[in-house]
């Protein structure tokens, strides 16, 4: 059926048939996902707030054996679950989760108590780390373990790691809407999982809900923002200020990713992995200890995830010099490269904000006359240098500003983030991330065999821009922009195809004083068949690097049928797969050649 079938045949559908298509569609996702969202949200809620709370008191119990016995101690049974072959343990998990969503396999059950442990012990040492590392594995294993219970398929398992994963992350931090943004936006640096947001957000407000009270009946409730009420005159000068915060938080984030994943592979060629996590406590208890001990003031500290010297250093601001705030900075990225770079179970977002504390505190310091918002600078550097070491731009506004309670400082938030995340180019601690989803499923389809049963004809759009070949460079080049495609096809005034000109080829035509189409066009035109299978168009787009191509009479070679695209192609594939209900995975390996 060709498009205007489909547009007779939608036509031809009464406004009841077409209501109750609609209602049999959105029926079948709110059916699929709200329920399981609410009993992922009740049992991450139940999950964290026993996580939390052993983490808040063992923080007490044990702040009586001295960090040079304690945290080699955790470093060393972290160790030891990675001989054993307990890889999830590593880090902060995300890598780990990451891998798993986009390769469709599924988190053993196990990982939910190996993370579970050795995350409870690292954080409830009061090592330099943060949650939501254990947050998100922690939410992914319980989704993806659920999810496999109830017969769900294998790329539904993978949206409901999202679910998990948001619900978890805001438990922890009692951010509901942050904490959904977060796990949509941080498989991807330039792209979110959106398919199952609301149902993410629902199981995020449960889980929060949930995990708040039962933290409150066990008098377990962690160290947050205490801030106070904030004014802030938002002027222009002041917007270039966070402009500026925003682009010294893009570079100390690219130092920050740098250091923290090379120092690791450094001191890995002369020890065996699995020793790494002991050895980064002892190199961690080496410069927490010297440093809080006689360089940082009472409240400030290299040690936990630094929430309470955050509060410290607004409260106590003015008295705060400039190299303490430069020893607590360069410190903070240092230890939490030791700790958590070389494979200690926890997080990176609270030393991640401490860093931005500092560097915000330092700014302000430095340019005396933006103190009366100094409050405001140190809050939004926080979340600059989050987002430029983690690439999450929109939840990194959105989890700060829920977690210090400052909705006023959205637009300095929007400034700043935009600029570190420009700034940090691709840099971040999170290993595991890749482009977008369109490099997933452009790698899925390189690893199937589906596409050799589709054929270009099926796939192709008919319709397509053109321009003749003596029409003039200035008038064509608005084409690209109004049909928003990389290229057009060029016709003789007999409509047979001359060549085809790109975006490049029209700059290349500017620049060299070129006024028609003919003069710059590319004429040895790359082509396709009705008859070829997708598989073939696909490898000829791959392996000559462009994006399209015609699609003619194999009879007659200029008469243009029709252009396939690369997104044609993966409209096509995701349809036949659906179809089918399979789909091919793709393995670790392959999954880390993207990355």
């Amino acid at each position: 059926m060709n498009q205007k079938e489909n547009s007779s045949s939608d036509k031809a559908l009464t406004f009841k048939q077409r209501l109750s298509i609609q209602f049999t569609k959105y029926w079948k996702y709110t059916r699929k996902w709200f329920p399981f969202a609410a009993l992922i949200g009740a049992v991450c809620g139940v999950l964290m707030s026993l996580f939390t709370a052993l983490v808040v008191n063992l923080q007490v119990w044990l702040d009586v054996i001295p960090i040079y016995v304690r945290f080699p101690i955790v470093g060393g049974i972290t160790s030891l679950f990675l001989y054993f072959g307990f890889r999830e343990v590593r880090g902060a998990g995300m890598s780990f989760v990451l891998k798993h969503k986009n390769t469709t396999t599924p988190i053993r059950p196990r990982v939910i108590l190996t993370k579970f442990i050795t995350s409870v012990l690292t954080l409830g040492v009061n090592s330099p780390a943060g949650r939501e590392g254990p947050a998100v594995t922690l939410g992914s294993a319980t989704s993806s373990v659920i999810g496999d219970k109830l017969g769900m398929t294998k790329e539904d398992e993978m949206h409901a790691i999202t679910i998990g994963a948001a619900a978890c992350t805001a438990a922890v931090f009692r951010a509901p809407l942050g904490g959904t943004v977060f796990a949509s936006e941080v498989p991807y640096k330039r792209d979110l999982d959106e398919t199952v947001f609301l149902p993410a957000l629902v199981a995020s407000a449960i889980a929060m809900l949930i995990s708040d009270a039962l933290l409150r009946l066990m008098h377990s409730t962690p160290a947050y923002f205490d801030l106070g009420p904030i004014n802030l005159d938002l002027t222009f000068i002041n917007s270039l200020h966070f402009i500026i915060i925003g682009i010294f938080a893009g570079f100390f984030g690219i130092g920050f990713s740098i250091l923290f994943k090379l120092l690791a592979k450094w001191v890995e060629k002369y020890l065996k992995a699995f020793l790494l996590p002991f050895f980064g406590m002892l190199l961690t208890t080496l410069v927490v200890y010297f440093v809080d001990k006689y360089s940082l003031p009472t409240g400030v500290s290299l040690e936990g995830t630094g929430f309470l010297s955050i509060n410290s250093l607004v409260a106590d601001y003015g008295s705060i010099t400039i190299g303490i705030l430069l020893i607590l900075l360069i410190g903070k990225i240092l230890v939490t490269s030791t700790c958590v770079g070389f494979g200690n179970s926890a997080g990176v977002m609270g030393p991640s904000l401490v860093t931005g504390a500092s560097l915000g505190a330092l700014y302000a310091k430095m340019v005396p006359s933006i103190e009366p918002i100094a409050v405001p600078v140190i809050v939004v550097s926080m979340s600059a240098m989050h987002t430029a070491t983690t690439k999450t731009p929109i939840a990194s506004m959105i989890l700060v500003l829920e977690m210090v309670g400052f909705p006023n400082l959205v637009i300095p938030f929007i400034l700043s983030n935009a600029m570190a995340f420009i700034i940090s180019m691709d840099f971040s601690l999170y290993g595991g991330q890749i482009e977008s989803k369109e490099v997933i499923l452009r790698r899925r389809i390189q690893y199937t065999d589906l596409l050799t049963t589709l054929t270009v004809k099926e796939s192709m759009e008919e319709e397509y821009p053109t321009v003749n070949d003596d029409a003039s460079l200035q008038e064509s080049f608005s084409l690209l922009y109004l049909h928003k495609t990389s290229a057009l096809l060029v016709e003789d005034k007999n409509g047979q195809l001359q060549g085809i000109i790109s975006a490049i080829d029209f700059q290349t035509g500017f620049a060299s004083g070129k006024t028609y189409v003919h003069e710059v066009m590319t004429k040895d035109v790359i082509i396709a068949f009705p008859d070829e299978t997708l598989n073939q168009a696909f490898d000829r787009l791959t392996e000559n690097g462009i994006e399209c191509m015609p699609v003619v009479d194999r009879e007659k070679r200029t008469h243009v049928v029709g252009i396939i695209r690369f997104r044609d192609i993966e409209n096509r594939y995701e349809t036949a797969l659906t179809k089918l209900q399979s789909q091919r995975e793709l393995t670790m390996e392959e999954i880390e050649d993207v990355i």
